[in-house]
């Protein structure tokens, strides 16, 4: 990550006694990049798709990162259809549309 403020909690939080979901989301921080207007909390319908899809990532940057020269662009389409396999729902949110940015792919 690039030090800015990003936190993630699993379950769901709608009231101290609630039952989990095992959705995981986002918490929302008030100095996080996008704390003005957040969007949908989901980063992953399962605990399970969650983290396949953030070793997915991990996979993909590591991939970018040694590769000496491997096209972004190529990986970058290549993760979004594997993560929208993996968790559609997840997927189309602006949280995982930050970390599939072509302008901050080789930041991350």
């Amino acid at each position: 990550m690039t030090g800015r403020s990003t936190s993630w909690a699993a379950g769901s939080a709608a009231s101290s006694c609630s039952t989990a979901t095992g959705r995981v989301l986002r918490q929302r921080l008030p100095d996080a990049v996008d704390g003005d207007h957040p969007g949908d909390p989901l980063a992953g319908s399962s605990l399970a798709s969650f983290v396949a899809m953030v070793c997915l990532q991990w996979e993909y940057m590591t991939a970018y990162t040694t590769s000496g020269g491997l096209d972004s662009a190529d990986l970058l389409d290549e993760l979004t259809a594997w993560l929208a396999a993996l968790d559609p729902a997840a997927a189309a949110t602006r949280n995982w549309g930050h970390v599939l940015e072509s302008e901050i792919f080789y930041a991350l």
